[in-house]
């Protein structure tokens, strides 16, 4: 039996389409081998919860109103621009609330500007993939994660407390962090690697890396470097940075 060129075509269009749901309003879910693909600036006052799936901003903006967090990304799943989050500012003093919260085993984010929130991107996570990814304007600190962080042209600037933190290794490249009111990029127990970064005016001017082993740096600028000492203070400097 033949069967057309033009049947099987519009089949497997068919199918990529299948599992693509609209999101149009605040309250929808993105599950587990699902996308969901924004088809309207959304304000909210709950997060957007992606359950293992994929959430496509399609150049679509999230504006968190409700003191809560933008969006809840967890179980590998991924969230993809162009697209903005912003606005999540806790209405309760004892709680923060994040552009996006993360949770499970892989999260990837990429092609987002996640600014104006509490906290630009925390959670746990056992690896954190991020590209292509800006975070500004953070009352706390700009990325806080319990993760290995890995990616690439990412930049942080303007974060009340640290710049980039990963818990595990950090590894990537491309990476700018400028203007963090404490350390601009921390390894808290694993290996620090940045290539092609710049790293500069953070900590008052008087901390740009802060890890527990020596960073290994390659065509990158940095000011001020220090060891971490393992009850958290903080050591000599590394010699790795220019004002070492």
């Amino acid at each position: 039996m033949k069967v057309s060129l033009s049947i099987i075509v519009l089949l497997l269009a068919t199918i990529g389409r299948a599992d693509a749901t609209d999101i149009t309003a605040c309250g929808q879910q993105v599950e587990a081998g699902e996308t969901g693909v924004l088809t309207t600036d959304l304000v909210c006052t709950d997060p957007l919860d992606v359950d293992g799936g994929t959430l496509d901003f399609a150049g679509h903006t999230i504006t968190q109103t409700g003191g809560r967090s933008g969006v809840v990304c967890g179980d590998s799943c991924t969230l993809t621009g162009p697209g903005e989050i912003t606005g999540a500012h806790a209405s309760d003093p004892n709680v923060s609330a994040s552009g996006v919260v993360i949770y499970g085993s892989r999260v990837t984010i990429q092609d987002l500007n996640i600014h104006d929130n509490d906290w630009g991107i925390v959670g746990q996570v056992r690896s954190a993939t991020l590209n292509n990814v800006a975070v500004s304007n953070s009352v706390h600190s700009g990325i806080y994660l319990n993760a290995r962080v890995k990616g690439t042209n990412v930049t942080v600037s303007n974060s009340g407390e640290f710049g980039l933190l990963g818990s595990q290794r950090v590894a990537m490249s491309g990476v700018t962090v400028t203007g963090s009111g404490m350390a601009g990029v921390i390894s808290a127990v694993g290996r620090l690697a940045l290539r092609d970064s710049t790293v500069t005016g953070n900590g008052g001017g008087t901390l740009d890396l802060l890890s527990p082993r020596r960073p290994k740096l390659m065509n990158t600028v940095c000011d001020h470097s220090a060891m971490l000492n393992s009850d958290d203070s903080t050591g000599p400097p590394w010699g790795v940075c220019t004002q070492d």
